[in-house]
Order: structure tokens, then sequence, then C-alpha cells
């Protein structure tokens, strides 16, 4: 068993406990046939509504107002200047009704000057006493309240956008959209890191204010035109489209309507804002920082050290579409920490970007499959094979658009580390043009050099993404890496054709990847194999049961070989989610499962379980309650067999809302294993807390346990931002052994303790010439 762990800030300590070898093999495979998927369908189809507006028909629209003296952004939107504007209205539902109007009235009305965007919100509600205010803290999940979101596709290329939202409490939420919302593999983008089809980890510099009052609840924003990359010009057209999300009632409507199947992310689907006279904006932005620490390196007993340092990020607008980021002594010791993760397989364990300076643009550099394989992943930057950080040094980043086609180049350096790592210099470029019909064509090369005239490393990869017709999409890239001493396979190859439907979902896939594919700036969760799958979903709604919004059986399939036949791994997967009108889940499942070894598998120390395949069935229960709710409950059981053996697993969580200011959280993660090579339990347990002050001010904590790892972490971090994000920041980590004495784990001296004020500040923009 690996226990992975990863820490931020940089400055902190970060461990890595032994992880296992990567699967490798030099064999061949004889050619496999994808799984035959099928599903009994039980109970009633749901049938598109009568009244829902089809793709290729009259989209909405709507003329933004020019205007000369700007809203005061207060939530209250008594000033005359809004009456300029034409109002948004007739907001469609998604769900639960699709196509239905919304059960409260809304209206949206967009301003602008030479300077911003405005947006205000009318958001009536005749039970305005029953408004779910959500959690009070940037970037907080809008689906657990009441919300309001914008999306404005400033290219109109019905692919890329950004998101603005925000919830009765005037919280920033903020991201940016990519390949139209859908993420590699065809599932539904959502809030899932900076590599995806949404990257939620993007900070821009905006306003937003709410007031509430017995009628409903109110939003004011202001979006500067030098936070958005577009093309300038009189008479612009943008995509468009508003959301409003009604959580008593699990309601989504949209202005320009989207079916059931996506979301506010479906970027083709939004309507259209005319009238825009875009400038063109060339300004700078200088984000200094200043840093204190004092910190006690751990057990070597060199005692306290007290460094300070400084350093600064600087965007200048190269043009409206085209952004150069450049970058000195970067410094992340802001950045949240991660969850240490258990894994009982032997393959790597993925942890998203969260580094602001990585943050913008992060999909254009997207080639793989997020989490299982990707060309360029930006944490094997200043992060060493230890798991320790790498000074950086600086370096520059060049992303955004140039008619019609998507540019990125990024060339970073990190420093010498004595007795650890020498330092390195790291490139990578990449083209990307977009096509009609939600299609694109891309290619992306990266390069990694050290000091050596043997330690680099290239990889070279093409990718592309058709859409046929509305619903159905094919995508696919493959890769080749160099690197000196690896002469073996060394490339990748992978294709995915997805179907979204109302009705059902459909996916089947397949990729190869050599055992000698090696991209040293990329991520691989496993190396060496062949694997074909497939996954099969209907949506079925059962009207006469009031308080159940629909039954989502679905079946998924996954065939790993080894170049030499070998079967791998195999998992045969179906799962029953019933999803309440609550927003609570109860799923059942049953999955079969095989684990070929080729090698002896050491699961824990002094556990190794022989070469050999061990075919496995396990039964699984997870649900969750009312995530709105000022106490929410969430799990996992799964009890089977595990390798040559049994397992039972639970996985519990609550979280508590006082409030809106106050949140905490518990996540417990248990293990019993069983095998005749040996018995052993594994124990996880996180603790969060959280208090809001301000939507811009915040103490926050994690406490997390390892009884198989011994160790407990503990990370404090108050907050204190202004603009973009940036601000005050007070971090204490500190990160401790445990000493085994028979049953009893206990904390001994600390292995790392650090102290750490951070504050930084943008500054500007500052006009530049042609600006």
């Amino acid at each position: 068993m690996r226990i992975a762990w990863a820490w931020f800030p940089s400055h902190s300590t970060r461990r890595h406990l032994p992880e296992s070898r990567w699967a490798r093999s030099s064999v061949r495979l004889v050619r496999m046939p994808i799984s035959v998927l099928v599903l009994l369908a039980l109970g009633s189809p749901i049938e598109p509504p009568a009244d829902t507006v089809p793709m290729g028909s009259d989209i909405p629209s709507v003329r933004a107002a020019i205007i000369v003296d700007p809203p005061v952004i207060d939530g209250h939107l008594d000033e005359e200047v809004w009456e300029a504007a034409v109002p948004l209205s007739g907001f469609t539902q998604n769900d639960p009704m699709e196509g239905e109007p919304a059960s409260e009235a809304t209206e949206v009305r967009v301003l602008h000057d030479s300077e911003a965007l405005y947006v205000g919100a009318w958001l009536w509600d005749r039970e305005a006493d029953a408004i779910v205010a959500g959690e009070r803290r940037r970037d907080a999940d809008l689906e657990e309240g009441d919300a309001f979101l914008i999306l404005l596709d400033t290219f109109r290329d019905g692919e890329s956008a950004y998101v603005f939202g925000t919830n009765p409490l005037g919280i920033e939420f903020d991201g940016q959209v990519a390949q139209d919302g859908l993420a590699r593999g065809g599932s539904p983008g959502g809030p899932d890191g900076s590599g995806g089809a949404f990257n939620l980890e993007w900070d821009g510099d905006w306003e937003v204010a709410t007031s509430r009052d017995e009628e409903g609840w109110y939003v004011e924003m202001r979006i500067p035109f030098s936070t958005l990359r577009y093309e300038a010009g009189p008479d612009v057209r943008w995509g468009l489209n508003a959301a409003r999300y009604l959580r008593r009632r699990s309601e989504r409507a949209f202005w320009a309507p989207i079916p059931r199947q996506y979301n506010l992310f479906r970027v083709s689907m939004a309507g259209e804002l005319t009238g825009l006279d875009a400038p063109t904006v060339r300004s700078a932005f200088l984000t200094p920082y200043v840093l204190a620490t004092a910190r006690e390196p751990g057990v070597d007993g060199s005692g306290w050290e007290y460094p300070r340092e400084f350093g600064g990020d600087l965007k200048v607008e190269v043009s409206p579409t085209l952004t150069l980021d450049l970058t000195y002594n970067t410094d992340f010791a802001q950045v949240e920490v991660d969850e240490e993760r258990v894994d009982l397989s032997r393959f790597n364990v993925f942890f998203p970007e969260k580094r602001p300076f990585f943050l913008e643009n992060a999909a254009i550099f997207s080639v793989g499959d997020p989490g299982f394989v990707e060309v360029f992943h930006t944490r094997r930057i200043g992060i060493g094979d230890d798991g320790l950080p790498i000074p950086i040094l600086g370096g520059g980043r060049l992303s955004g658009s140039i008619g019609g086609q998507e540019v990125g180049m990024l060339h970073i350096r990190t420093d010498d580390v004595e007795g650890r790592a020498a330092g390195q210099a790291y490139s990578v470029a990449r083209l990307s043009r977009r096509l009609p019909s939600r299609s694109r064509i891309g290619v992306m090369v990266t390069d990694r050099r050290g000091e050596g005239p043997d330690d680099e490393n290239q990889a070279l990869a093409l990718d592309g993404r058709w859409g046929l017709g509305e619903n159905l999409t094919l995508d696919g890239y493959v890769a080749a890496t160099r690197t000196p001493g690896l002469d073996g396979r060394n490339h990748t190859t992978y294709l995915n054709l997805d179907y979204q439907g109302r009705v059902w979902e459909a996916r089947s896939e397949y990729m190869e990847l050599g055992e000698d594919f090696n991209p040293e700036l990329g991520f691989l969760r496993r190396s060496g194999f062949r694997v074909g799958g497939g996954f099969l979903q209907r949506r079925m709604e059962i009207p006469s049961v009031h308080w159940l919004r629909d039954v989502r059986p679905n079946l998924r399939t996954l065939v790993f070989f080894d170049f030499d036949g070998f079967e791998e791994t195999r998992s045969v997967r179906f799962r029953l989610p019933f999803l309440f009108e609550n927003g609570a889940r109860f799923t059942p499942g049953l999955s079969h499962s095989l684990e070929g070894l080729q090698d002896p598998f050491p699961v824990v120390p002094g556990v190794v379980v022989p070469a050999g395949s061990y075919s496995n069935f396990e039964t699984q229960l997870e649900f969750n309650t009312d995530e709105s709710a000022p106490l929410a409950l969430s799990g996992r059981l799964g009890r089977g067999g595990f390798l040559s053996g049994q397992r039972t697993g639970v996985t519990l969580g609550m979280a508590a809302r006082s409030a809106a200011a106050v949140t905490t959280g518990v996540q417990m993660d248990h293990n019993r294993v069983r095998l005749p090579e040996g018995d052993f339990k594994t124990t996880l347990v996180g603790l969060r807390f959280r208090y809001a002050f301000t939507p811009r001010m915040a103490l926050q904590s994690l406490v997390q346990y390892s009884d198989q790892a011994e160790l407990w972490s503990t990370n404090l971090r108050f907050s204190w931002t202004t603009r973009a994000n940036t601000g005050l920041f007070l971090v204490i980590n500190d990160i401790r052994s445990g000493r085994d004495r028979g049953e009893v784990v206990e904390p001994t001296r600390p292995d790392h303790r650090l102290f750490t004020a951070k504050f930084s500040r943008q500054l500007g923009g500052w006009s530049l010439p042609g600006g």
C-alpha cells in the first residue's frame, strides 16, 4: 500500500512514503475487442420536452447598453442607468422540469463603458425567507445554495468562456471553461481543477455585491475588460448565458435554454450579446510579494531558521487576446495544502495544480486524460522526486489567442538544491486551431534539460476533437517521448467516442501506452498497457414518486492488457444511483475486478502478495444527504474480495454549517484487509474548520492523521484578500511523526514546523502604448 502525501505551501515539508513502481512491460498484445455493454431498461425514459429550443434554431440575443456614468457596485440596483439596458428574462428550466419556465422571475441587464462590463440581476422570490445563502468563501460550491452565474464567450468560438458567479452572501466565484464544457473522456464539465473542462482555480480581478429584501435578492457585478481576453472592435458579438440556481427546489434555470444532460459550461449553446464596443485594452499588472518565515527543519537538530524573501509576477497584456506572464523567485506559501490519500493499488496518485502562476489559460496546455495520462502537468515543475519543493528562479508564459488559434509558450528555470536536485530548464510550446462544429486540432512540444549532456527529455503530442452533430463527439491524441537510455515503445495513442443524450449516455474508448513512454513534464497513472472499455447510462423518471428526481443505472467496463496479452486489470462495475428532489443520493453497486500480478506486490511493509491473477466481487453503497442543509452526511461502504483475500472499506464524512460563517467537516477512511499473507488496517482522519469574517477574510484549518504513515499534520491559515485573490496570508504548518507503542501511535517531536507571513498585492493596471 502507498500513502501519498503532498503538502503545500512550497516552504513546508512535503513527504512521500515509498511508492510502488509503475507497471512496465515490453511484450506484445493480441487484438482485443471492445466489450459489449447491455443494460435492461427499467421504468419510463425521459422524453424531450416539446418546447425545448433545439440547437440550430434561433438563439436568444440581447444588446448591451453603452453608458458614460457607471453604477456604484453596492448590490442595490436603484440607479437610473440600469434602465438603459434591455432586460434578459424568460429563463427556462434545465432541471428538474426541462423546458418549463423558471419557477421564480429573473431579470438581467448588461451595461458597458470604456473600462468594464456591468451586470445587474433581479432575482425575485415569492418565498424570500426560504432563500438558501450557501457558504461564505471564494469559489464555494454554488449548487449548495441559491446562486447567480453569467458566462461570457468572448471569442464567440462556442468552446471557451469565462464564468462569474455569486450567492446571496456576495462571494466571488470565477473560472475558465474550455472544450465546450466537456472533459476528455466525455464527462460533463465541472469544477475539476486546472487542466479539465472548467478551471475553477483561475482568479480574476472583478467586483460583486449583493443585497436582499422581502421580494428576493439582487446582484451587481463589474468585470473590467482588462480581466478578459477578446477580439477588440466596434459592435462586437460575444456568447452570453446566465444561470439561476434555486436550491430548495434543486432547480437550475438558464436564459439560453440548455438540455438537461448539459450545464452552463456548454458554451456552444449560449445566447448572444451584441452591441459591444470592445476597447483595445493593453495594460500591465505587477504583483510583488514579501515573505518572512520561521521554520524548524526537522529532527536533525539544526535549529530554527528565519529566511526572508521577495519576488513577484508581472502580467502584460500584449494584446486584448494575448497575455505575457513573467515571474521572479516564485513562491506559493499561501496555497492550500493537499489532502493525504490512501491508495491500495500499485499505481501513482494524481494531485491537481493549485499554484496561481500556472493557472490562467491552463487548459490551453492540456493534452491527455486528466488524472490518468497527461503529457504536461505543471506540478512536475518545482517539486522534486522526493516530494519536497525546489525553488523556482523565474520564467515566463505567453498564452492566449491569435486569429482563431490558441497559443501557449512557457519557460521556467529552477535552482540547484544541494544533495537533492540540480537546476533544470523546462519549456513547453502549444498551438491549437479551432474548427467548426465544436472541433479542434492541436500540437504540443515539451522539453526538460538539466546540466549533463544526457539529462534531458522531450515529448511531442498531436490531439484533436471532432463534433459529430450536437450529442456525439470523437476525440483522441497521439504522443511520443525521447529519453536517453529508453529505446522501447515510447508512444501513446488514445481514441474516445462519446454520446450525450437526454436519455442515454454512452462512451467507448481505447488506449495504448508503451513501457518507455516517459513524459517527464507530465503524469502517468500507470505504464506499459493497452486498454479498452466503455460506459453506458440511462436516465429514468418515475412520475408517481414525487420525492424521487430520477434513477440513472449505469455500467462501466475497463480491461488492461500488457503488450504480451497478459491481463493486468479488469473492472466491470454496475451502479444504480437514485437522485432525490432535495439533492440527496443513494447509490448501491456491484463490481467485479481482476488484478494480474507478474511480480510479487508489497501491499504494506511485511505483507507481500505473490504473483498470480486474483478475481473478486465487491458490493458497494454510496450516499449523501442534502448538502445545503446545516448538517450533511456522506459515505461509502464496500465489502468483498481484494487480491488474495477480503477487504471491508468504510468512508464517512460529515459537514456542518452555522449561519454561513462557520463550516466544519470530518472525513474518515478506514480499511480492514484480511489476506493469507497477513492482515492489516489503515485509517485516515481529516478535520476541517473555517470561519469567514467576511467573503474576503477567513481563518481555516486542516488537521490530518494517518495511522499507517504514523503522521499528524496541521495546517492553519488566515487570509485577508483583495483584488485577484492577493493580500495577507498567515500560515502555520506542523508535521509530526508517530512512535508505535503496541496499539497506540503517539505524536513525537515535530518533523517540521513552519510559521509564514506573506503579503502580496496586485498593482496596476497601467495603460501601455496602443491601449
